[in-house]
């Protein structure tokens, strides 16, 4: 039943909403891709050879829903960040449902219609593609309840790529 309401929601825009009036895919909780971490917002940072991994403070997340693992993912050069997201586990097939669906029904009312989706028993996606940025959902019940929510954008991400590629080769691995 719960699928059966996740597959209507993915249905309920119409296509000339979509087209008129979707957001572009900029940012999420106060964090922008293609730019710098507000530090106000950073709560710890690690870095490595591909890239700096950011914990944040969301700014604007999504009332009543409990998403805890808020990460940011940046070029080691520039520190542009190029991917946001959010992950969590919860405690019953019930509760991700309905969490899948709120913030499905969030992003579509911001976003439009999803460019794909596939909705299945225990599982889950929707995908958002605007250029070279994208906006990633899904929710498994596989071994867990789980739920992941991922903004990026490709460019920066093959940049972060190339970075890595350099790195390794300048350290002999």
């Amino acid at each position: 039943m719960r699928s059966l309401f996740l597959a209507i929601a993915l249905l309920g825009c119409s296509a000339s909403a979509q087209t008129n009036t979707a957001a572009k895919i900029e940012e999420a909780f106060g964090v922008k891709l293609g730019e710098k971490l507000d530090r106000k917002l950073l709560v710890t940072a690690e870095t490595n050879a591909a890239y700096v991994l950011i914990h944040f403070s969301p700014v604007n997340p999504f009332p009543d829903i409990p998403l805890k693992d808020y990460k940011a993912f940046s070029t080691v050069s520039d520190q542009r960040i190029h991917q946001i997201s959010i992950n969590t586990t919860l405690g019953s097939k019930g509760q991700m449902t309905e969490m899948a669906g709120k913030i499905l029904a969030s992003l579509k009312s911001k976003y439009g219609n999803p460019t794909k989706s596939d909705i299945f028993d225990g599982f889950g996606s929707a995908e958002w593609r605007q250029g070279k940025r994208e906006i990633y959902l899904s929710w498994t019940d596989t071994i867990s309840f789980d739920l992941f929510l991922t903004y990026l954008d490709d460019e920066m991400r093959d940049q972060a790529k190339a970075e890595q590629k350099r790195a390794e080769a300048n350290s002999g691995l």
